[in-house]
């Protein structure tokens, strides 16, 4: 595979979005945990990689990389990591205290809100990057008085991108509290193409709360009451999203259907609603829109339907473009999230820890002619139900995508254990890591416990097959080796264990 040549394309664009990172964590009690996925966009065809790390995505996964493409910075709700996989200094307990921190995060796995995390770069600040994030906890539903799933609070934390590694300068500063949809969370440029709006959806109300990024930082702006149906039901379910011009705002929700309002970039308000009752059985569904801003792709489960944005009568444009084709491999890959890529096609998950992600190869195209590929997509490994959600960072700057890249889908990897072992496994805290082959640029040796904490480095040199692990003074427990290259991207990953004595 080869690099894309610079192009007047590539000098223009924003690619914070070129880089995704999602998959389960290698020290995970579970065989079929197999690492993580990445996909990266600098390449054509567009490179499906299987990443050796320890950090863990359930559902949550946000990652932002710089102009050029190149990662910087991702989060799985708990920690936020750098482009070397490691916590940034200061970027742990992030969303803590919460119930989901304390039930997964404090375990080593990932957080699980469906749409709560968001990356962007600070317009007031070259040298930093904002995220904007929700928590997942217990909240009482008003009515009923029962405890239900939701977010109770929403914050931003702030990375310097100065220091190596980045360093968290301000972290969990609460912006507002109260009762919020866990998959409502976007963000579109403002006219200025400077500043962004923050939006997200209360859970109990009609409200939509729009938030400003700005030079001086992130504020509250307007609370604005909306024509949105109120049903507290599934809030984790559904999908929300700017197109890609920035015009309309659109959620889906399978027990509160498409909802469609136009957006003004200047002063934030929408306007406009528009409800579009879809009749299925589905309880899990998201939302994705064509990046010419025409078509809206709303996966239901059982169903992807495409909607024309443009019609003069929007429901009755409603196209039924794929019916879950009844492929198991081990569970049925049915549709569930959906997002636009930079290479002009829409790619979803499914609502099953699998290996699979479908394809939209031209959503510009009207009906049928978008061609749907189930399941077109194997993934290196398994990957939850995670999927990265990421805005238009080249909107007014240039194309939202580049259609020339290819997707050439790979359905072998070659484990990348292959050719290093670990021995004995496991020991009372001496182990021997071999390597087969002196050819392979190795560099670094990492060791982390079972919820991410790095507790040993050493440099393996170049000239010697054999590198030997004292861990003697290590508590009994479950381990996670790394080994990383001269360019400190992981190659090998093996758990072990140190047995008590």
């Amino acid at each position: 595979m080869a690099l894309i040549v610079p192009s007047f394309f590539s000098l223009l664009a924003q690619k914070h979005d070129y880089i995704w990172e999602f998959g389960r964590g290698e020290y995970a009690d579970s065989v079929i945990r197999t690492g993580g996925t990445e996909i990266n966009f600098n390449y054509n065809p567009v490179r499906f990689s299987r990443i050796a790390r320890v950090v863990d995505f359930v559902i949550t996964s946000a990652v932002i990389s710089n102009e050029e493409g190149q990662l910087k910075y991702y989060t799985n709700g708990c920690r936020i990591y750098n482009h070397l996989d490691e916590v940034v200094m200061g970027g742990d307990s992030i969303n803590f205290p919460s119930l989901s921190w304390t039930l997964h995060c404090s375990k080593g796995w990932g957080y699980v809100g469906s749409q709560t995390h968001i990356f962007i770069r600070h317009p007031g600040n070259d040298n930093q990057y904002l995220l904007f994030h929700q928590d997942v906890d217990y909240i009482n539903d008003p009515k009923s008085g029962e405890l239900t799933s939701g977010s109770k609070r929403i914050y931003y934390s702030l990375i310097d991108d100065s220091l190596p590694g980045g360093h968290l300068i301000e972290k969990n500063q609460l912006l507002l509290e109260g009762t919020f949809c866990t998959s409502c969370v976007t963000a579109v440029k403002h006219e200025n193409l400077q500043d962004w709006w923050i939006l997200t959806i209360d859970k109990f109300s009609n409200a939509v709360y729009k938030f400003l990024l700005d030079e001086n930082g992130v504020h509250l702006v307007d609370t604005q009451y909306t024509g949105l149906p109120v049903n507290n039901v599934g809030s984790a379910s559904g999908q929300t999203v700017f197109t890609p011009n920035g015009s309309k705002f659109l959620h889906y929700n399978p027990h509160q259907d498409l909802q469609i309002w136009d957006f003004d970039r200047e002063t934030g308000h929408l306007s406009n609603h528009l409800h579009i009752a879809i009749e299925d059985s589905a309880n899990l569904g998201g939302v994705a829109v064509s990046s010419n801003s025409r078509f809206a792709y709303v996966s239901s489960q059982f169903d992807l339907y495409q909607f024309d944005l443009m019609a003069q009568d929007i429901p009755a444009s409603k196209v039924v473009v794929a019916h879950y084709d009844y492929f198991f491999d081990p569970f049925p890959p049915t549709f569930k999230k959906a997002q636009l890529a930079p290479d002009c096609r829409i790619y979803l998950n499914t609502p099953n820890g699998d290996q699979y992600l479908h394809v939209i190869h031209h959503p510009n195209r009207k009906g049928i002619a978008c061609e749907v590929e189930q399941h077109g997509i194997y993934l290196p490994t398994t990957r939850g139900i995670s999927l990265p959600i990421f805005p238009n960072y080249r909107l007014g700057t240039a194309p939202v995508c580049d259609s020339s890249l290819q997707l050439t889908p790979v359905s072998d990897f070659t484990p990348l254990q292959a050719w290093i072992n670990l021995y004995p496994n496991p020991s009372d805290g001496q182990f021997v890591l071999e390597s087969m082959d002196l050819s392979q640029d190795l560099e670094v040796l990492e060791v982390y416990d079972q919820i991410g904490k790095k507790v040993y480095s050493t440099i393996w040199s170049h000239d010697t097959s054999k590198l030997e692990l004292n861990l003697d003074n290590s508590p009994p427990g479950m381990y996670y080796a790394l080994v990383r290259d001269s360019q400190g991207r992981a190659v090998y990953s093996e758990k072990f264990v140190i047995a008590g004595n």
